[in-house]
């Protein structure tokens, strides 16, 4: 049974999680979100809100997270661009309120402060509402946030970042007890990097999977975000945002982390939507460098990428996988033929039986890859409840390879990357 963070959203296996509730602080004279996990029965999907737990509160040093926005849906955001916000893609449910458009800056209180709407916003074409991997979407606001300087975020070339030693805090206005309401006041919670076989293991007892590429730990004793704090920033202590707040079970339970999403994993993909989305892109989006060509052409031409320097996010591959009843039996690699590197792999987990997983991986080069998929039973991906199948798309969505389930032990393919043919298995 595990939750994610967002509000009045439920997650997977008609486990109800969260429902959205509003209470008036008389206190301090504004209204507050009140997440409940458990509340809604009628989605499949498990989510969790998540808050400040055990943290401290932000009150005259409101500046040292000056980038923090509250989206009054009920998650934390982070400035990335003067105009461009970073929160997680569960977060898109909350649209199902449609007053829901107004994320506040530069006051530790409630619902006061600047104020800014939202105008657009993109979820992540690798997001799996099932598992929750590449938990990110990008918001565009109606007005830039002039002298406020964006937060950084960790690139893809951190892949590891954060690790094992590295000291952690979240911020935001979630609850400061499991079940309990949005908090008046910001606050903020300084967390340890969990090691992802750690985490891992915690998770895995109880039959759900954390995908180490694209989602890393956070948590300290008694410490912990909660319901409200979803698409929250976590910093490292340079200040630089290497994740967004995603799912857990419950808030600061012993031995049951935070799971939060990994920016570098979807770097390059931010900054393409920066680019798209802005009205005043960064330089960075005209100015290509191509090695392979003395002139410079713009990233943007009437609103179309035409660039080479963009084509690098392109240059992806999304894998579809149906599993059978059994899909503990199925691991897959997928492996650069020109480096022999490995550039990603995966198994299948308890949870999956019978459901649809996706996984993009991103940040590949032109050339071919060598696919492989096993099942250590030998029946493929079909048993006894029929068969699941699996494919292999680019990033436009084209099939460039695909299977009905069956192939016994084994079965390899080469993929081609930056190259509309196919090469056949």
């Amino acid at each position: 049974m595990t939750t994610k963070r967002p509000l009045s959203v439920s997650y997977v296996q008609g486990q109800s999680l969260w429902r959205f509730r509003a209470v008036l602080l008389l206190v301090v004279l504004v209204v507050s979100t009140k997440a409940e996990k458990r509340g809604d029965n009628d989605g499949d999907d498990l989510l969790r809100n998540t808050k400040i737990i055990g943290g401290s509160p932000v009150l005259f040093d409101r500046a040292r997270f000056d980038w923090f926005g509250y989206w009054d849906v009920g998650c934390g955001t982070s400035l990335i661009y003067e105009d461009i916000l970073l929160t997680a893609a569960h977060c898109d449910r909350q649209l199902t309120m449609p007053d829901a458009n107004t994320v506040y800056f530069d006051s530790p209180i409630l619902y006061f402060g600047t104020r800014r709407t939202v105008v657009d916003r993109r979820v992540h074409p690798a997001y799996n509402p099932q598992d929750g991997i590449f938990d990110f979407m990008v918001v565009k606001i109606n007005q830039a946030m002039v002298g406020k300087q964006p937060v950084a975020l960790a690139s893809n070339k951190e892949s590891h970042n954060p690790t094992i030693g590295d000291k952690l805090a979240v911020m935001g206005f979630g609850a400061t007890r499991e079940d309990g309401g949005n908090s008046p006041i910001m606050r903020y919670a300084e967390l340890d990097y969990i090691p992802h076989d750690i985490c891992a293991q915690s998770y895995t007892t109880i039959g759900v999977g954390v995908d180490e590429p694209t989602e890393f730990c956070s948590g300290a004793r008694g410490k912990d975000s909660c319901q409200g704090d979803s698409g929250g920033p976590v910093v490292d202590e340079s200040g630089v945002q290497v994740g967004t707040v995603s799912w857990g079970v419950g808030c600061a339970r012993p031995g049951l982390y935070g799971v939060n999403a990994r920016v570098s994993a979807a770097y390059d993909w931010i900054q393409l939507q920066i680019c798209e989305l802005s009205d005043n892109p960064p330089a960075t989006c005209f100015d290509t460098n191509n090695d392979n060509d003395n002139n410079n052409n713009d990233m943007r031409n009437n609103g179309t990428i035409i660039s080479n320097q963009m084509e690098a996010p392109l240059l992806a591959l999304t894998i579809d996988i149906l599993y059978d009843a059994y899909p503990a039996e199925v691991t897959w690699t997928l492996v650069d033929e020109k480096s022999g590197e490995v550039a990603a792999s995966g198994q299948g987990l308890e949870n999956n039986a019978g459901r649809l997983v996706s996984r993009t991986i991103f940040n590949l080069q032109v050339g071919s890859y060598r696919f492989q998929i096993n099942d250590s039973l030998g029946d493929g991906l079909c048993g006894d409840q029929g068969c699941g199948f699996f494919q292999i798309r680019d990033a436009l969505g084209t099939v460039l390879f695909q299977n009905d389930g069956h192939f016994y032990n084994v079965l390899s393919a080469n993929i081609p990357v930056g190259n509309p043919q196919s090469i056949a298995p």
